[in-house]
């Protein structure tokens, strides 16, 4: 793999504007792609100096546990998590970086002055293995007790961060003979370190499977950084010890070791990310070559699609000072350019004197060096990468590659990308794309651990049911903080099946429209493919429906309004009369169920729907294609009936309800003993041709229970996928027991609801698609049969919905229109709604 630096555009004129006009300060912005690590320790750990961190660009609070105890780490995450509660829109994650294998000089004796020794350029000091032993001057103690057999004569032992060089002459049987380097006043227990040595210690000491297991685990921390990680077998090693309960923690490997980068290939592959830790690694291989293989890792890791982070004295001087040094705000620069995903502070936050000063100031050297990339050949380079080295690309990989060149041609403002495991992100992220990625996530951890990932910005949903109401309230969210405006189009990014992790099979783009009209705009596009329609009109509707919709939820949330509402269709008696009535108050329904329309029915009757109800008048239904305007609001005031029941009745056909006698007269049936008889006639009515005279459904219209009449066709016989089947199982499905007694049947406002839902929103549509109704109401059919007619969670996939089901759904129907789509509850998956015999 050949290193190719990242392409800028120095020479575009607001390039060379922005690079010598003065900074404005400012605050944190979506517009920052490459996160920031903060280490937490006394200068930064109180609430509202987190604050103020989070406001600067803190995304990960890191815990050196190569310091402090559990109480002390608990208290600051604590903290953490206060500090971001009070920032609900900037989540904090917590990493958790191990304290990892290590080799200490030991103590010395008592009689030393001041606890330290002086050691002089040339002379020997003795290196032995006995930890117990307390040195001097001339013999110290080592921690690692096959040192003897590990080091070689000519080889170079590091301590004290390197401060202290020994030059090994001899070796014995349990110590080591060296020659000091260099003048130093050296202290107790200093950190040693073997260059070009391969270390037989196992990468978790007992320390760090208690730290993993006793805090790491129970507090719920986002990330492990694993210190000294040496092959594929030491990440192996960290996911058994975090076991089932920490199997969603992500593992960061710290490559600080000649045997680590040696093996980076595998490590890469078995780790979620890694983390070029230049300070041990400065003193473990020569410290020329530290930047070389600090720019292959951010290579390898981006064409692996892994996060990579760089740490280690990236703004030293910002302990002391409130600017950091040339140098290193063009190394902090470099490190964005090359690609790394996070940069990391240590000292310059936990002991530092300007902590908000440094995070600033790491803030805007990341936005500067991410304003001058070429993000498209940043694009074409890591495709034509990818396709090198893997000869292709997986089915996801390719939908997430596609979504970014779209953006990249349409100059799209944002991608969306819904993200059950945040796979879908991390690709799309991999192809660097200029424009954020808002990534929609059901996990709490995955919201945190998308942070670590360059160019994400994640927010939580309760449910991926419904994408195209997920993408919408993410819209209204990336509204709100002007990442978008009305007419932008975005790229969305998501699978066919939802909650189905790991299928993002889809890619589209989408249209911002303004929040009172989108609802109804979407359905349109939908139904119809028309998206021409005039958005003054659909907002004036869709205003309407929002004071219907209101009135509504207020009446399901009262028990007695909602009783005389589920048995006469109105809210009180004196809306019996009322044209329209509450009972088409729900016609939003149809927004958020799908389709739903339905050719409107016009019923007929020569009575009253008391007299229908005793079976005293005739009864017919009747379709009138040529009706100009429909209101979907079913009958006359005069008859007494709702939309429901003519729909229902029009629509399952009536096979077995006659309306006349054998003799032809109209029936006008009066009871009598053993059954019913024409009154003009007398003759009696065969069983099996009687007009609404079923016990067993409450003149409900169901023909579950009703066989279908003998003089029936074969054809109809055989007509299995009708839609009389569909109602068959809608109303069976909806035979609620508490229902029972009302004049209407046994059906739930909801069902009701849902039912007249449907021809309140075809009736709108086919005043300007009146050609298309009929293609319309086949969408409803399909639909209703696909199992949008049932609700409920039993096995069979229909059963009695929860006592606030109706008033919940309304509150998320109101919630998704006036803010951007809610969560909707969706249909069963179990049995569909259409049924063969």
């Amino acid at each position: 793999m050949m290193y190719q630096q990242s392409p800028m555009l120095l020479d575009d004129p607001a390039t060379r504007a922005s690079m010598v006009s003065l900074s404005e300060g400012g605050s944190d912005s979506f517009k920052r792609k490459c996160k920031i690590i903060c280490t937490m320790g006394p200068c930064c750990w109180d609430v509202p100096m987190l604050v103020k961190l989070i406001d600067e660009g803190l995304n990960i609070a890191r815990l050196n546990f190569s310091h402090g105890d559990h109480e002390g780490h608990g208290a600051t995450v604590g903290r953490v998590r206060e500090a971001s509660k009070q920032r609900p829109d900037k989540p904090v994650a917590i990493l958790l970086d191990t304290k990892g294998p290590e080799i200490r000089t030991g103590f010395f004796k008592e009689s030393l002055a001041g606890g330290k020794i002086n050691l002089k350029a040339g002379q020997d000091l003795k290196l032995v293995s006995d930890y117990d032993f307390k040195g001097d001057e001339t013999c110290i103690a080592c921690s690692y007790k096959t040192l003897p057999t590990a080091v070689k004569p000519g080889q170079i032992i590091l301590a004290a961060d390197g401060s202290l060089s020994l030059k090994v002459k001899s070796t014995g049987s349990d110590h080591v003979v060296t020659e000091v380097l260099n003048d130093i006043a050296i202290g107790e227990k200093k950190n040693m370190n073997l260059p070009g040595v391969k270390v037989e210690l196992p990468v978790l000491q007992e320390k760090d499977k208690k730290d993993l297991i006793e805090f790491g685990v129970p507090q719920g921390v986002d990330f492990v950084a694993a210190s000294f990680v040496q092959d594929a077998g030491d990440v192996k090693l960290i996911r058994d010890t975090l076991g089932m309960r920490g199997r969603s923690v992500k593992i960061i490997s710290k490559i600080e070791n000649q045997e680590g980068i040696n093996n980076i290939d595998e490590i890469i592959a078995a780790s979620d990310g890694i983390m070029v830790a230049r300070g041990d690694m400065g003193m473990e291989i020569d410290i020329e070559k530290v930047g070389l293989v600090q720019k292959m890792i951010i290579m390898k890791c981006n064409a692996a699609g892994k996060f990579v982070v760089t740490a280690t004295q990236m703004l030293d001087s910002m302990e002391r000072a409130p600017r950091p040094t040339r140098a290193e705000a063009t190394d902090v620069l470099n490190a964005v350019l090359d690609g790394t995903d996070v940069v990391m502070l240590s000292g310059e936050t936990a002991n530092g004197k300007f902590p908000e000063a440094a995070v600033a100031t790491m803030r805007r050297i990341c936005e500067q060096a991410e304003s001058t990339l070429d993000y498209k050949s940043l694009y074409l380079n890591m495709r034509q990468l990818v396709l090198k080295q893997n000869m292709g690309m997986s089915a996801v990989e390719s939908v997430c590659s596609s979504a970014v060149k779209a953006c990249v041609d349409s100059k799209c403002p944002l991608i969306i990308a819904l993200s059950e495991t945040g796979t879908t992100a991390r690709l799309i992220a991999k192809y660097r794309p200029e424009s954020p990625i808002l990534c929609i996530t059901a996990s709490e951890t995955n919201l945190r651990q998308l942070l670590a990932i360059r160019g994400v910005i994640p927010i939580l949903t309760a449910s991926f049911q419904g994408t195209d109401s997920v993408i919408a309230k993410a819209l209204t969210r990336a509204k709100e903080h002007n990442m978008v405006k009305s007419g932008d189009i975005i790229v969305a990014v998501h699978g066919q099946k939802e909650e189905c992790p790991g299928a993002s099979n889809l890619m589209k783009m989408v249209t911002v429209y303004a929040a009172d009209c989108r609802g109804f705009l979407w359905l349109t596009c939908a139904t119809m493919q028309d998206k021409n329609a005039s958005q003054d009109a659909t907002a004036e509707f869709a205003s309407k429906l929002f004071q219907k919709i209101a009135g509504a939820y207020e009446v399901l949330s009262d028990s007695e309004r909602r009783n005389m509402y589920d048995t006469t269709g109105c809210v009180d008696s004196e809306e019996l009369d009322d044209e329209e009535g509450l009972l088409h108050a729900a016609n939003l329904f149809t927004t958020f169920f799908g389709g739903g329309m339905a050719q409107d029915m016009d019923a007929e009757e020569q009575v009253l729907l008391d007299e229908l109800l005793r079976m005293t008048g005739a009864f017919s239904f009747q379709a009138h294609s040529s009706r100009p305007r429909r209101k979907g609001r079913g009958r006359k005031k005069a008859a007494g009936m709702s939309m429901e029941e003519a729909f229902l009745a029009a629509m399952s056909g009536m096979p077995s309800c006659e309306v006349t006698c054998p003799s032809g007269h109209t029936l006008k049936r009066k009871k009598v003993d053993g059954g019913y008889e024409c009154d003009v006639c007398s003759k009696d009515i065969p069983d099996g041709k009687r007009f609404f005279d079923c016990r067993k459904c409450d003149f409900s219209m169901c023909i579950a229970c009703h066989k279908k009449a003998e003089s029936s066709a074969k054809a109809e016989e055989e007509e299995d996928d009708t839609d009389a089947e569909v109602f068959e199982a809608f109303c069976e499905a909806n035979l609620h027991p508490e229902r029972q007694g009302g004049r209407l049947g046994f059906r739930c406002a909801l069902c009701r609801l849902l039912l007249d839902s449907q021809a309140e929103a075809a009736a709108h549509l086919a005043e300007a698609h009146a050609a298309d109704l009929e293609a319309v109401a086949n969408e409803v059919r399909s639909e209703l049969r696909n199992g949008y007619g049932g609700h409920g969670t039993s096995s069979s996939g229909y059963g009695r919905p929860p006592d606030d089901f109706e008033a919940m759904i309304f509150g998320a129907a109101m919630e998704g229109m006036l803010g951007g789509f809610g969560d909707m509850p969706s249909p069963p998956k179990g049995r569909r709604a259409r049924r063969k015999r």
